[in-house]
């Protein structure tokens, strides 16, 4: 049998600069109950086991660039950053020094530029996913529909790992009305999107051996049982060991 699914992200990983300077945070999950997914206390992870993903850029970018001329931009034009981009690196850098509470507010301004990666480190203080302070508080009261709204945006920018939030928050309904479609549906877009652990998680939800996801008896279409599918479930396992999980090894 495989491992239980894996829960909401629960650390931050140290930045990795790109050669046109944007850069997106990949943050690690930690394994929850069968039943159900779970919040962890947050931990830092040492520099050797960090990662990070492939830059996002805005979906107005990417289509405008699937539809502009190959032609090399004169040299004279700097390449565009994804909007928040500055406010976004240095509230990395600050997360790297240990200084949370400064660095959230640059992600808030990060998010208000249209930063997916702000908008998602703004959506993890919100869900109370960054640790606490020397006073053993949290640096934001818990507010879960405005953690549903930034990993929206940030989902609907491209940003995997907010898809997979978002996915949990749909399921788990925090901030937003439970629906187990959505919850699904979102998984998928991360899986497709490279996040291996929503890749896992679809597997999962599609497995028989693991509980279901949706409520038994229910004939609404928001909350119904999802189907068990045991041959997309494998597929979805072979995919995230392909991509580096290793609970799906199991």
């Amino acid at each position: 049998a495989t491992a239980p699914e894996v829960s909401r992200t629960t650390s931050w990983t140290s930045r990795q600069r790109r050669s046109r300077g944007r850069v997106d945070a990949m943050i690690h999950l930690r394994r929850a109950a069968s039943h159900g997914v779970a919040r962890a206390t947050p931990r830092l992870m040492s520099l050797s086991t960090r990662r990070a993903l492939p830059p996002i850029a805005p979906l107005a970018q990417t289509r405008a660039a699937s539809s502009a001329s190959p032609a090399a931009p004169p040299p004279s034009e700097a390449p565009s950053l994804e909007p928040g981009a500055e406010a976004y690196e240095r509230a990395l850098g600050l997360m790297d020094e240990g200084r949370v509470g400064t660095a959230i507010d640059l992600f808030a301004e990060a998010a208000k530029a249209g930063s997916a990666g702000g908008n998602f480190f703004l959506g993890l203080a919100y869900d109370g996913l960054l640790g606490e302070n020397a006073d053993g508080e949290l640096w934001v009261d818990p507010d879960p529909p405005a953690a549903f709204r930034c990993y929206t945006r940030a989902a609907t920018a491209g940003h995997p790992e907010a898809m997979l939030n978002l996915a949990l928050c749909y399921r788990n309904g925090e901030g937003v009305s439970r629906s187990t479609r959505h919850a699904f549906e979102w998984t998928e877009r991360a899986a497709s999107a490279g996040s291996d652990r929503a890749m896992f998680n679809a597997g999962v939800a599609l497995d028989p051996l693991h509980p279901p996801w949706g409520e038994p008896g229910s004939t609404d279409p928001e909350t119904r049982m999802l189907v068990k599918n045991p041959s997309r479930a494998a597929d979805y396992y072979r995919t995230a060991v392909a991509a580096g999980h290793s609970q799906a090894k199991g």
